[in-house]
């Protein structure tokens, strides 16, 4: 995803799960990739029959760790049609790991379940299960973790009204993505920063953000996440409300045509009083 070889990574997973070779467990973890992978490019109906080849073959391998992945992978799919669901399913994935060492499983059930409880209206919970997890990666110093529970929580805080909490938590992950070189987790960050600018007020600020985050995930080749894609319609709606079209397009083609760099120097730049 990061060196936007989207179509690459498929054909090699579509190559290698083609073949009747490798053990249950690692074709229980391939499935789930190639599913991952499918995911975050926008094709949704091929990735949910992946994650569930992939569960079918975790709990016949005996694998809990891979039952979580795998669970987390449908939720995923899950939240675009019903957040309520994908709790069901997150919740279901961190019961499969009680008792277990910690691992990605659980790790990747806990993150969607934040997102899932967000989406279907339980902000405090979303909150409770994201600030968790995000103060378990800055003790563990995983960054990774770290960006995207603030870029989570950010969005979280924002529908709480918290905007200055919001925007420092959209800042601080956008930092660590652009230390990190992360060219598809860059445009999901502004995403959110453009959202919480929006609710500030700064509506031409919004729009630039907005068309910056659009022009940079197509640049890389993704598409937006389910909660992703509703933040991003919601900052569109917002600044329709105040701009009038003409602006609106203007701002968001300035914000188009700068360069990954140039967007985030302008987007981590002290906002305007």
């Amino acid at each position: 995803m990061s060196t936007k070889r989207i179509d690459d990574g498929d054909a090699w997973f579509r190559r290698a799960l083609a073949q009747p070779a490798g053990s249950t467990a690692r074709r229980a973890r391939a499935s789930h990739d190639h599913g991952y992978l499918l995911f975050f490019s926008g094709h949704y109906d091929e990735a949910d029959p992946r994650f569930a080849e992939s569960r079918a073959l975790a709990e016949t391998a005996g694998d809990a760790n891979l039952v979580a992945l795998a669970l987390a992978g449908a939720a995923r799919v899950a939240l675009g049609r019903d957040p309520h669901e994908a709790v069901r399913l997150t919740r279901d994935a961190v019961a499969a790991t009680d008792g277990t060492p910690p691992g990605d499983g659980r790790s990747s059930a806990l993150h969607v379940l934040g997102v899932a409880l967000q989406m279907s209206g339980d902000l405090q919970g979303a909150r409770d299960v994201m600030t968790a997890r995000l103060e378990l990666g800055r003790a563990e110093g995983n960054e990774f973790v770290v960006w995207v529970e603030s870029a989570n929580l950010s969005m979280v805080e924002r529908q709480l009204g918290n905007f200055d909490h919001a925007e420092r938590l959209s800042r601080n992950a956008l930092s660590i993505a652009r230390a990190r070189g992360d060219a598809m987790a860059i445009p999901w960050i502004i995403n959110g920063l453009a959202a919480v600018t929006a609710a500030q007020g700064q509506l031409e600020r919004a729009a630039t953000l907005n068309g910056m985050a659009a022009a940079m995930l197509e640049r890389a080749g993704g598409e937006w996440p389910p909660d992703e894609l509703e933040q991003y319609q919601e900052t569109l709606a917002a600044v329709g409300k105040g701009l009038p079209p003409a602006a609106i397009e203007r701002a968001r083609a300035k914000g188009a045509a700068m360069s990954t760099p140039e967007g985030v120097d302008f987007a981590l730049a002290p906002t305007p009083v």
